[in-house]
């Protein structure tokens, strides 16, 4: 099975509660992030961050650049869903190979969580 279809099928039968990395809110990247870049205009790619509340905790603290990238058109879905009208605020991108990260490669923080 294809990385790809393995998290698809993931995503699809789980909820985000039901996985063993879930955590409500992801603290020690967000301490990470705030400590590399306290600048709220930077960007700042959450690399494989399906369903993951980063992107919401980062809104909120006011990152205005802020991509998301998955292999997982499922994930990204229901972070997009949850996100409401702010999903419009991030760059969401379905991809799982370095050439999918070259065009966010640029001043970007990279932060690997779970």
């Amino acid at each position: 099975m294809k990385a790809r279809q393995h998290w698809e099928r993931v995503y699809r039968t789980k909820q985000p509660t039901q996985v063993s990395w879930y955590a409500p809110h992801l603290e020690t990247s967000l301490r990470l992030i705030e400590d590399a870049t306290p600048d709220r205009e930077a960007a700042i790619v959450d690399v494989g961050g399906g369903e993951a509340t980063l992107v919401d905790d980062l809104l909120d603290r006011g990152y205005r650049h802020v991509s998301v990238l998955d292999v997982s058109a499922t994930a990204l879905d229901v972070a997009k869903a949850r996100l409401g009208e702010r999903a419009g605020a991030v760059e969401v991108d379905l991809g799982g190979t370095i050439e999918h990260l070259d065009r966010h490669v640029s001043d970007h923080i990279f932060v690997r969580t779970a």
